[in-house]
């Protein structure tokens, strides 16, 4: 046909591939950080504490650290 493409079976692949990757990364798979916890144990988020704000050239280091305290459901903050 004037004007149509061959099939490629390269995008079809392609999504193929992605698709299968994506069903391997399951949540409970994780192999970093904290896998089970609940209650103060088990952290939530992070709340800045210092170091925000700053500029500096890329890739070189910033005067001051950032620094982060972690806290659980409740706000209080996590050991370790």
């Amino acid at each position: 046909m004037i004007g149509r493409r061959p099939f490629s079976p390269v995008p079809a692949a392609a999504c193929m591939a992605l698709a299968l990757v994506a069903s391997a990364c399951r949540r409970d798979s994780a192999t970093t950080g904290p896998t089970h916890g609940t209650g103060k144990d088990f952290a939530t988020n992070l709340r800045l504490v210092s170091g925000d704000q700053q500029l500096g050239p890329l890739a070189a280091p910033l005067s001051l650290p950032l620094v982060v305290k972690v806290v659980d459901a409740g706000g209080q903050p996590v050991e370790g």
